[in-house]
C-alpha cells in the first residue's frame, strides 16, 4: 500500500506546481504584469526606432541632394575648362588667372566630396545598426506577444488590460504632438510680432 501513496503524493505535488505556474499568469500574477510591462516598453522602443529611421532617411536624402549638386558643379567646371582651352583669343594672363581660380575651386570641391563620402559611410553604418536594433526589438515583441497569448488562455481579461495600456500610450503620444504644434504656433506669432515692429520702425524713419 505504500507505492500508491507515493504515486498519489507525486501527483499531488505535480498538480500543486502546475497551479503555482498558472497563478503567475492570472489577473494578479507577477508574471503577467512583467509580460505587460515588457510589451509596453518594447512597443515604445519600436516607435522610437521607427521615428529615428525616418529622420535618418530624410537626412540621407539631403546629403544625396548635396552630393548631386557638387557633382553637377564639378561637371559644369570641367565643361568651362574645355571651352576655355578651345578659345584661342583669350590672353595668357587670363588663362593663368582662370587656371589658378579653377584649381582652388576644384580642390575645395574634392575636399567637400571626401567629407560627404565619409558622412555617408558613417550614416550607412548607423543605418545598419538601427535596422539591426529594430529587427531585434520586433522579434522580442513577437516573443512577448506569444507569452501574452499564453496568459490570455488562463485569464481572458488580460486583453482588456493590454488595450487600456495601449490607449494610455496613444494618448501620451497625442498630447506630446499637441504641445509641439502649440510651441510652433507661438514661435510663428512671435516672429510675426517682430516683423510688425520692424515695419513700424522703418516707416518712422521715412517720416
Amino acid at each position: 500500500m505504500e507505492v500508491p501513496d507515493e504515486i498519489d503524493s507525486l501527483l499531488q505535488s505535480s498538480y500543486n506546481m502546475m497551479l503555482l505556474t498558472k497563478q503567475d499568469l492570472t489577473v494578479n500574477g507577477s508574471r503577467r504584469k512583467l509580460i505587460l510591462n515588457d510589451l509596453q516598453r518594447e512597443n515604445k522602443q519600436i516607435m522610437a526606432l521607427q521615428d529615428e529611421n525616418r529622420q535618418l532617411r530624410e537626412t540621407t536624402d539631403e546629403y544625396l541632394t548635396t552630393m548631386r549638386d557638387i557633382l553637377e558643379s564639378h561637371a559644369e567646371l570641367e565643361t568651362t575648362i574645355e571651352m576655355q582651352d578651345q578659345n584661342k583669343e583669350v590672353d595668357d594672363i587670363d588663362n593663368i588667372i582662370f587656371e589658378m581660380a579653377n584649381t582652388d575651386l576644384e580642390s575645395r570641391l574634392k575636399g567637400k566630396a571626401l567629407k560627404m563620402q565619409k558622412m555617408m559611410d558613417e550614416l550607412e553604418i548607423l543605418r545598419k545598426s538601427e535596422h539591426q536594433a529594430l529587427q531585434l526589438a520586433v522579434q522580442a515583441n513577437k516573443n512577448y506577444k506569444e507569452m501574452f497569448k499564453m496568459a490570455c488562455l488562463s485569464n481572458p481579461s488580460a486583453i482588456n488590460v493590454l488595450k487600456s495600456a495601449m490607449r494610455i500610450i496613444n494618448e501620451e503620444g497625442a498630447n506630446a504632438e499637441g504641445h509641439a504644434q502649440l510651441d510652433t504656433i507661438q514661435y510663428e506669432d512671435h516672429e510675426g510680432d517682430q516683423d510688425s515692429n520692424e515695419t513700424i520702425i522703418q516707416k518712422s524713419d521715412f517720416a
